[in-house]
């Protein structure tokens, strides 16, 4: 029996036999043939589109607005029977992709954007897309990356985003605290050694006994 390999089923599907519409990008960009039957299979937003009675259904042109051609043939190909979206999922085509399968609402594909974006350093057009697309995980991992490093970031970019702006804050915050409270073990180490000083002991002129007062202050604030 023969045998075919990812690729060469993606390829069979990509072939113009077995196409029964074009999505259009204008008239720059042309049109990509596609089959109707994967797009439905895939999406509930293109099954309730051929399902309606729309204008794409009797023309079969489908327009595209919410992406390049580039990214609609790397979405498609992800789409077609045999294909890998493991494999066909880069950080370079992530973009495009994940805006499609988002709006198409093609929750597999989306899931594997998610996947490799998780993989990608943080910065600030990352951070927004995830908070574009409601992507929490990936928003909260983000911004705990960007305020650890925010030497390295433009965060100018983020002024007309107040509500990112406000979570920014909080995450400087939370970091201060994590790095406070890693000296609390040191904190308490040397209230310790203090509180077993001899009476009369002093610390650069500052009496044990007070010292060690302040350090159990400090403690309680850490």
């Amino acid at each position: 029996m023969k045998r075919f390999s990812e690729s060469t089923l993606a390829s069979q599907y990509a072939g113009v036999h077995c196409s029964d519409a074009f999505a259009c990008f204008g008239d720059v960009d042309g049109e990509v043939e596609v089959h109707t039957q994967v797009l439905r299979i895939a999406s509930p937003v293109f099954d309730a589109m051929f399902s309606s009675g729309m204008m794409e259904v009797s023309t079969k042109r489908i327009r595209i607005e919410v992406a390049s051609k580039t990214d609609f043939v790397s979405f498609y190909h992800c789409l077609l029977p045999g294909a890998s979206s493991a494999q066909h999922v880069t950080p370079e085509n992530v973009d495009g992709i994940l805006e499609l399968s988002n709006y198409y609402q093609v929750q597999f594909l989306k899931d594997a954007c998610i996947r490799v974006l998780s993989r990608c350093p943080a910065s600030i057009p990352r951070l927004l897309q995830a908070k574009k697309l409601a992507l929490q995980d990936l928003y909260d991992k983000f911004l705990k990356e960007i305020m650890e490093t925010r030497d390295k970031h433009d965060l100018s970019i983020l002024k007309p985003h107040a509500d990112i702006l406000l979570d920014c804050v909080e995450a400087a915050s939370e970091t201060r605290r994590q790095n406070l409270a890693e000296l609390k073990p040191y904190v308490e180490h040397m209230y310790a050694h203090v509180g077993r000083s001899p009476v009369g002991t002093s610390y650069d002129g500052v009496a044990a006994l007070d010292m060690h007062g302040a350090l159990g202050q400090l403690i309680n604030l850490l």
